[in-house]
């Protein structure tokens, strides 16, 4: 209904209102606007450099505490240093460590000093009146300096409220470690006060119960409840407001303290103050501004356009594109006439055109759509066999070099361990012989006895052994690798499945093993003409995929289940199943497809099952998947025993 309204009321407005309203409305619109975002602009950056400001802070009184905890610990190593401490501490002589420390305790002006001996008890223990009562001792600073170390850390006593900065260093005689010193300040509002004095802000320390101490002169009990439970970034405190962030301490034996740094949000509240009232000022000379102006172009424009829009309206109501308007000036509303002159004559040649186009266009974009999706499945096909063509070509390179540089130095190996045995055995022959026949010198039985002669023979006996066992495990695997690959074959070759099957699991060992566990059901297979390189590629490509699945869904029981048998029509089968998540049916009928994956960005292409369904088709074969949410997946390849491959 008020939609209605304002349609009636705007037809009902003149041609220069209906130019010079909407030129108006817009233009306060986006001048309101623009102040509003230059307004949020100005107090965004404001705040922000208000928390760059309190990070800095922040970050210099992380320094004073660092500092702190640095003096400490460095007074601490001065005091371990010292001939006449080290030596009470070794003797435990307490009343010489009481003459030693007493006089330093005024000068060093530290809540507490503790000396320990190396069975971790105070021979020591001085602290000002207010910790008395309070049970001072942390059991892995007391272990770390009795072990030699000299930290720096947090400690909080048995009272919740009560934490302390500390300092160790270890005291040392010839002997070693003797015991420790550890010196302590109390984290309280004196010193938060000492480190807020020059920073401007103020400083609240917090444990998980209760407020450690602040650097505020005065502060109510609900001021203290709000530092505990505010999680915001500002907080009211009394009858100002601060900007909160966190600094968090922790110690060695995982006590928690939090520092609040606080800083006055007065100043910046003045400047958004300031800020807003000069926006405001911006809006309204816009707003007059707007006005005037667009009262003045309205008139303008409007009374010559009317004219323009007469004739306009004749041509279009008509249908007549004979109709001309009339140039009357050669300015900007000369060149519009002219431009409407053209437009309608143009208007009359394509409406002609369109008409007759459009018969035919429909006709065409199914032509060429067709002929679009040809050309993008050629494009695909034809990108998976160079994808596949150059995986192939690399791997014939690198197991080429790999079984040409590993097999001659194997080969030299198992050459000469051969010797080496026989070699060893004579020598064992001969040594026996000069046992039986000589009394050996008291002197080559003290040697006899040193290297332990018979362990050396038998021991070597083994080694030898073993020497023998790598290298065949070295050949095997090079064996596996050309086999895998088949470098040595023609393209087209009949071979044992079953040998591809071994030569894929024996190169993805160390991607099963020990985690996965393999289950082999072979059947009885005849030979089959294939590319047993491409073949195995396939094989990879499934048992990977398996391996995979199994790592992401976190299975608790891990199994790949291989198996092969023969069927009727000379054709075999061979089969994986995993105890994967299994795949869902919506992603079954599209797994095959170039660029499908399922897997994060940077862990699958897509083109590994693509690449495996181009090759079983040019085998005249067919590969399936079986699969249940939850329950695993199963690929079945099918392969002919005697029908050639396609080309």
């Amino acid at each position: 209904m008020l939609l209605k309204q304002l349609y009636n009321f705007h037809s009902r407005l003149k041609i220069r209102a209906k130019i010079t309203i909407p030129f108006v409305v817009t233009f306060i619109v986006l001048w309101l606007l623009g102040t509003s975002l230059l307004g949020y602009y100005f107090s965004l950056k404001l705040r922000q450099e208000q928390t760059e400001n309190l990070e800095e802070l922040t970050l210099l009184v992380a320094e004073r505490f660092e500092r702190e905890l640095y003096q400490l610990r460095q007074t601490a190593r001065l005091l371990a240093t010292k001939d006449l401490l080290n030596i009470a501490v070794a003797n435990e002589h307490v009343a010489a460590l009481r003459q030693e420390v007493l006089p330093l305790a005024a000068i060093l002006q530290d809540d507490w000093i503790g000396i320990v001996n190396r069975d971790r008890e105070f021979l020591l223990d001085l602290r000002q009146p207010d910790l008395h009562n309070e049970m001072l001792f942390s059991e892995a600073a007391v272990q770390e300096v009795i072990s030699g170390a000299d930290i720096s850390t947090l400690m909080t006593g048995q009272s919740q409220n009560l934490s302390l900065l500390i300092g160790t260093a270890p005291v040392k005689d010839n002997s070693g470690i003797v015991g420790g010193v550890i010196l302590g300040r109390q984290l309280n509002g004196g010193l938060l006060s000492e480190f807020s004095a020059r920073l401007d802000v103020e400083l609240v320390a917090l444990s998980s119960y209760a407020v450690v101490g602040h650097s505020f002169d005065e502060v109510t009990a609900a001021d203290l409840e709000t530092l505990k439970t505010n999680t915001s970034d500002t907080i009211t405190i009394g009858q100002n407001r601060y900007f909160q962030v966190s600094l968090p301490l922790e110690g060695i034996s995982g006590e928690q303290i939090t520092i609040l740094v606080l800083r006055n949000r007065s100043i910046y509240e003045a400047s958004l103050t300031t800020i807003r009232l000069a926006v405001g000022i911006l809006a309204l000379i816009g707003v007059g501004t707007a006005i005037g102006v667009g009262y003045w172009i309205g008139e303008r424009i409007a009374h010559p356009i009317r004219g323009l829009a007469e004739a306009a309206s004749q041509v279009s109501q008509g249908g007549n594109f004979g109709v001309r308007v009339a140039v009357m000036s050669q300015d900007e509303l000369g060149m519009l006439a002219r431009s409407l002159n053209q437009l309608i004559e143009w208007s009359g040649y394509y409406t002609n055109a369109l008409e007759s186009a459009a018969q035919t266009l429909e006709q065409r974009v199914k032509e060429r759509t067709q002929d679009l999706e040809a050309a993008v499945q050629e494009l695909q096909h034809t990108q998976l066999q160079l994808i596949q063509s150059e995986k192939m070509s690399s791997l014939g390179q690198m197991v080429a070099g790999i079984a040409h540089e590993i097999n001659n130095p194997v080969a030299f190996i198992q050459g000469n361990s051969f010797h080496l045995q026989k070699y060893f055995e004579d020598f064992c022959q001969l040594l026996q012989q000069y046992q039986e026949t000589y009394e050996p010198t008291s002197a080559i039985t003290q040697t006899i006895d040193n290297i332990d002669l018979p362990f050396l023979l038998e021991d070597t006996q083994k080694v030898i052994h073993s020497i023998e066992m790598g290298s065949k495990r070295v050949k095997d695997i090079v064996l596996a690798l050309r086999n895998f690959s088949r470098l040595d074959e023609s393209a087209i070759k009949e071979v044992d499945i079953h040998e591809g099957l071994e030569s894929t699991l024996l190169i993805l060992h160390h991607r099963l093993n020990p985690n996965i566990e393999v289950i082999k059901n072979y059947g009885e297979l005849p030979p089959v003409r294939c590319y047993p390189a491409q073949l195995n590629q396939v094989f990879t490509n499934i048992i990977t995929n398996a391996a995979d699945a199994m790592d992401e869904f976190k299975s608790e029981v891990k199994k790949l289940t291989i198996t092969t048998r023969a069927i009727e029509d000379e054709k075999i089968q061979v089969s994986c199943r995993d105890t994967g998540p299994g795949i869902p049916q919506k992603n079954q009928q599209k797994i095959f497809d170039p660029f499908f994956t399922t897997k994060t960005v940077g862990k699958g292409t897509g083109l590994g099952l693509g690449i495996c369904y181009q090759i079983i088709q040019k085998h005249t074969g067919k590969i399936e998947v079986i699969s249940e949410v939850g329950q695993g997946a199963e690929f079945v390849v099918t392969l002919p025993t005697q029908v050639l491959p396609t080309a």
